[in-house]
């Protein structure tokens, strides 16, 4: 629900139906065999619109073929200060790195944030 308004684009508040956690993970000690031992979470809670459904983008056949599947999404998320690289986002338990920030859906109002998940390998 992206539309043009006076050479802006807005986002209908309704559209933004995915609740996503934003995450920033801060190392504070570190022993002396160089191990963190105390990792600090902030999380913020806010909701998303999400722009580019799972693999919409990739050919099934491509993704069948594939050992690995690279998971992105693009998330509109009102401008939250703080946003980074080494930000996590959380969504439905799946954690997902920020692979690109663009603000230019308006300065300082919404903020679209290309993601990848993350696996955890056994």
């Amino acid at each position: 629900m992206i539309k043009a308004n006076k050479l802006r684009q807005q986002i209908s508040i309704g559209a933004m139906d995915k609740r996503i956690i934003i995450r920033n993970e801060t190392v504070t000690v570190v022993n002396e065999f160089n191990e963190p031992t105390t990792v600090t979470n902030s999380d913020t809670t806010v909701w998303a619109y999400d722009v580019v459904k799972q693999n919409e983008k990739q050919l099934e056949d491509d993704i069948n073929d594939k050992q690995s599947v690279n998971e992105q999404r693009e998330l509109i998320i009102r401008y939250l200060a703080g946003v980074t690289y080494q930000t996590k986002v959380v969504m439905s338990s799946d954690v997902y790195d920020i692979i690109g920030i663009d603000d230019t859906m308006g300065r300082r109002r919404f903020l679209k944030l290309t993601v990848k998940r993350v696996f955890n390998e056994c």
